[in-house]
C-alpha cells in the first residue's frame, strides 16, 4: 500500500517534486517540513487544530525580503499570538519575552530543519523584525489596519483590539444611562422584591428563603440596565434567575420581552428547564407569577442574535436592537468576545442585561475571558462594574445530607485557590480526596484518586468497569438500544417517548471527561476504546468496526442552523423506521420532545461522546465522572481546568493519572490577558464610524 501524501498549502503536487530536495534549494520545503511537528506539538500541548500553524504560515510569507530563519521566527510569533489568543487572551504582553519564550520552547522541542533556530533566538530575532520595520506588511501601530497590531506593550489580533474598544464603548454607554428616567424608584423595586420574598419556592414542604447575596443579586439586576453575577456550584445561580424574572414581572415587564440565552444549546435547555421547575415550586404564586409560563424559551446566543451561517453577519446589531426589554444570559463564563460584543451592541438602550456564571471556570474556547474581566479586581482598582458586579458565596450544597457533594465542592475550592488537596486512604474530613491502592475498590462516591502511569493498563481497566457497571447499567440497557422505534406524524409515541426520556437521562447521568482531544490519554483515544468494547458486544457481522453503533452518544462538532443543531448538542444513534424499513439515526433531545436526523448527512459532523474535553463539558451537569489525566504535564493542565472538571459532577469525580501531574496542575493558572476592563473603566472615547462591514465572525 502506498503512503498517503500530506497535503500542502503552498500546493501538494510542489511539495511532491521538491521532496528529497537540499533544503538550501527550496526554503518552502524546508519550512512545511520544520512546521510539521510544531504542528503536532500544537494539537497535544495546546488542543488547537493543526490549521492554526497554517494560518501563521500565510502570516510569515507575507513580508517580502525575508530569509528562512527570520520567516520562521515571525511564524512563531503568530502562532503565539494565535495560541494566547485560544487561551482566552486578547493580547499578548509584547515586552514580557519570558511569556512568548515559554510556548516557543513548547513547540521548539528539537532542532529541525533550520539549524540553530532555538526558542530563545527565535523570540529575539521577532523583536528585531518588529523594531526595524521589516515587518510593517502584517505588524503595524494603534490605527492601522493589518493583521497584528502593536499597542504600548502589547501585540493584538487586530481584530480582537477593534473587538474590545466596541465592546467597552457599548458597556460604558449602559453603565452611564443607568441616572436616566427608564429605572423604577427605589420603594417599587423594594416592594417587587418584599413580594417575592413572600412568596418562596417549596420543596419537600419547607420553603426556601433566598439568602442575603442572593437577594443582593436580585435587587441588583432590578436596580441597574447591567447586572453581571457570578458564583460557583451550588450558590444558586438559577435560582435568582426566576426570582430575577418575578421581579422585573411586577415591575411592569411583560413576558413577552424577557428573553433567555444562554451559549450552547444544553445550557439553553438547562436553563429553560430549571426556570419551569422553579416556577412550578412557587406554592402561592401571584398572577404576575402565572404571567411567566409564557415566557419565551431560552435559545443559544447565535439564535437569539440571528446569526446566518451563509452570510457570516448576524441579523441584530446597533441598527436593529433586539426588542426584548431584560436579557439574561447564563453561562457566562463560556461567552467569548466576538459574542458579548455583539449582544452588548444588540440591546436597547433601556433594556436591562443579566449576566451569570461562574468566572473561576475555564474562560470561552474563543478569545476573552469577559465576564472574569469584568468582575476582577486588580492593581488598577475594583470591578469595572462597581456595584453593578456580585458574587454569590453562600453553597446550597453543603447540606448535612449530601456529603459527597460537600466533599466535591470542598476539593474543588482548595484547587481554585492553588491548594493542593489533601489525600487519605480514607474521607475523615470534607477536603480529602480518598486515595484508592487498587481499581476493584474505587466506589464512584464523592473525590477518589486512581494512580495510572503510562503502560500500566489502569486506564484500560477502568474503562473496561466503567462500561459495564456505567454505560451498560440499565437494567434493560440492551432492549433500549437494540429496539426499533416508531416515528408517525405526531413524532413517537408515548411509550417510544417514555423509553427514550429513560435512555437520554441515563446518559447524561455520567461522563468521562480528558484535558484534550489528542494524546492517550485523551478524549479521541478513550472513545475509540470504549466503541471497541461496544463494537465487541454486537453480533458478529452486524456492523463495520468504523460504524455509529446503536446507543452510542454522539455531540455536534459545528453549527448546522438549518436543523438547528449546534456545536456540543448531544444525540444517541438508535433504529428509527419512519413508516418504512427502519435505518440507523441519529436522535437529539430538545426540551420535551426528540427529534431525528439520518446519520448519513451528518457524520462527517458528529464525533462519539462517550468522554469529552472539559471545555466540552461546560454547561453540564452529571451525577459521575471520571476524569482521565495526561501521562505528563501540558500547558492545558491548570486550576481552572481542574476545577471545571470536579464541578461538573454532583455526587462522585474519579481522578485517574499521576500524582505529580495532577499537583502541576493545581500549582498552574491559566494566564490571560485582556484590556477589557482597563477600557471599560476609561473615559468615553468619541463615536466610532460604523463597521458593520467588516465581517466579526
Amino acid at each position: 500500500m502506498r503512503p498517503l501524501t500530506e497535503l500542502s498549502p503552498s500546493g501538494t503536487a510542489r511539495a511532491v517534486v521538491a521532496t528529497g530536495l537540499p533544503p538550501s534549494e527550496d526554503d518552502e520545503a524546508a519550512l512545511l517540513a520544520w512546521l510539521r511537528p510544531v504542528r503536532e506539538r500544537i494539537a497535544a500541548s495546546f488542543n488547537l487544530e493543526e490549521e492554526v500553524a497554517f494560518l501563521a504560515w500565510e502570516l510569515g510569507r507575507l513580508p517580502p525580503g525575508l530569509n528562512r530563519e527570520e520567516r520562521a521566527a515571525l511564524i512563531l510569533l503568530a502562532l503565539t499570538a494565535l495560541i494566547a489568543l485560544r487561551q482566552g487572551s486578547t493580547r499578548l504582553p509584547f515586552r514580557d519575552r519570558a511569556i512568548r519564550l515559554e510556548i516557543a520552547r513548547q513547540l521548539l522541542q528539537e532542532e529541525g530543519s533550520i539549524p540553530g533556530l532555538d526558542a530563545a533566538r527565535a523570540v529575539k530575532l521577532a523583536e528585531s523584525l518588529i523594531e526595524e520595520g521589516r515587518v510593517a506588511a502584517i505588524v503595524g501601530g494603534p490605527e492601522d489596519f493589518k493583521p497584528l497590531i502593536v499597542d504600548g506593550p502589547y501585540l493584538y489580533l487586530q481584530k480582537m483590539r477593534a473587538l474590545e474598544e466596541r465592546f467597552a464603548d457599548a458597556l460604558r454607554r449602559r453603565i452611564a444611562g443607568d441616572g436616566d428616567d427608564s429605572g423604577w424608584p427605589e420603594a417599587e423595586v423594594a416592594a417587587a422584591v418584599l413580594d417575592v420574598e413572600g412568596r418562596p419556592a417549596v420543596r419537600n414542604g419547607v420553603p426556601l428563603p433566598l439568602s442575603d447575596d442572593q437577594l443582593a443579586a436580585v435587587r441588583t439586576a432590578a436596580s441597574h440596565r447591567l447586572a453581571v453575577i457570578s458564583g460557583g456550584p451550588g450558590t444558586g445561580k438559577t435560582t435568582i434567575v426566576v426570582s430575577i424574572l418575578r421581579v422585573l414581572r411586577r415591575l411592569g415587564i411583560p413576558p413577552e420581552a424577557m428573553l433567555l440565552a444562554a451559549p450552547t444549546g444544553k445550557a439553553a435547555q438547562r436553563l429553560g428547564q430549571s426556570i419551569q421547575a422553579g416556577l412550578q415550586a412557587v406554592a402561592q404564586p401571584s398572577p404576575e407569577d402565572n404571567d411567566l409560563e409564557t415566557i419565551p424559551e431560552p435559545r443559544t446566543l447565535h439564535r437569539l442574535l440571528g446569526y446566518s451561517p451563509s452570510t457570516g453577519r448576524f441579523l441584530h446589531h446597533e441598527n436593529n436592537r433586539l426588542a426584548g426589554r431584560v436579557v439574561v444570559v447564563d453561562e457566562g463564563s463560556m461567552i467569548d468576545l466576538v459574542l458579548m460584543e455583539r449582544l452588548a451592541r444588540s440591546l436597547r438602550d433601556d433594556a436591562r442585561l443579566v449576566l451569570l456564571g461562574d468566572d473561576h471556570q475555564l474562560p470561552s474556547v474563543e478569545a476573552g475571558a469577559v465576564l472574569r474581566d469584568l468582575l476582577a479586581e486588580d492593581d488598577d482598582g475594583p470591578s469595572p462594574l462597581g456595584p453593578r458586579a456580585v458574587r454569590l458565596t453562600q453553597s446550597h450544597r453543603m447540606r448535612p445530607d449530601d456529603p459527597d457533594g460537600r466533599n466535591i465542592l470542598t476539593v474543588s475550592q482548595a484547587i481554585d485557590r492553588g491548594e493542593t488537596p489533601r489525600f487519605a486512604p480514607s474521607r475523615d474530613r470534607d477536603d480529602t480526596i480518598v486515595e484508592r491502592p487498587s481499581l476493584a475498590e474505587v466506589t464512584f462516591q464523592g473525590v477518589e484518586f486512581l494512580e495510572a502511569s503510562e503502560g500500566s493498563g489502569v486506564i484500560e481497566a477502568l474503562l473496561h468497569r466503567w462500561t459495564v457497571e456505567v454505560i451498560r447499567a440499565l437494567p434493560d440497557f440492551d432492549d433500549l438500544i437494540a429496539r426499533r422505534y416508531l416515528i408517525g406524524r405526531t413524532g413517537f409515541s408515548e411509550q417510544d417517548q417514555g423509553r427514550l426520556t429513560r435512555l437520554f437521562d441515563h446518559f447524561d447521568r455520567s461522563r468521562v471527561l480528558c484535558l484534550t482531544r489528542v494524546l492517550p490519554s485523551g478524549a479521541d483515544r478513550i472513545n475509540d476504546r470504549l466503541h471497541d468494547q461496544a463494537f465487541a458486544a454486537t453480533p458478529a457481522g452486524s456492523f463495520r468496526a468504523d460504524d455509529l453503533l446503536p446507543g452510542e452518544p454522539v455531540m455536534m462538532q459545528v453549527n448546522d442552523y438549518s436543523r438547528m443543531l449546534f456545536n456540543g448538542d448531544q444525540g444517541l444513534i438508535l433504529s428509527v423506521s419512519e413508516g418504512g424499513r427502519p435505518a440507523p439515526m441519529v436522535v437529539f433531545r430538545r426540551a420535551d420532545e426528540f427529534v431525528t436526523h439520518r446519520i448519513g448527512s451528518l457524520r462527517s459532523v458528529l464525533r462519539r461522546s462517550y468522554a469529552m474535553t472539559v471545555h466540552k463539558s461546560q454547561g453540564s451537569e452529571f451525577d459521575r465522572v471520571a476524569l482521565i489525566l495526561p501521562d505528563a504535564d501540558i500547558p492545558l493542565n491548570t486550576r481552572e481546568i481542574l476545577y471545571t472538571a470536579l464541578t461538573r459532577s454532583r455526587g462522585a469525580v474519579t481522578l485517574v493519572g499521576s500524582r505529580d501531574t495532577f499537583a502541576q496542575g493545581v500549582a498552574r493558572s491559566a494566564r490571560r490577558y485582556s484590556g477589557v476592563a482597563e477600557r471599560v473603566r476609561a473615559a468615553p472615547r468619541p463615536p466610532q464610524t460604523d463597521l458593520e462591514s467588516v465581517n466579526w465572525k
